[in-house]
């Protein structure tokens, strides 16, 4: 995977990929991407890249 393809990665991606998660643990695959996105702005801001990511709210919408 990408520096590019890691910042358009998506929560609902890890828990289609594990064939779905009980509600009460979504939650992990979205803290997962929030420090996925982290690291890619430190490694960015570390290696004085230019086009850096802004973390991105990671509302969780659970169907019912």
């Amino acid at each position: 995977m990408t520096v590019e393809e890691a910042k358009k990665f998506d929560w609902r991606k890890i828990v289609a990929d594990l064939g779905g998660l009980p509600k009460q643990k979504v939650h992990c695959s979205v803290m997962a991407i929030e420090g996925l996105r982290k690291a890619l702005v430190d490694y960015e801001t570390k290696n004085h890249k230019t086009k850096s990511i802004k973390p991105k709210s990671s509302k969780v919408k659970l169907k019912k």
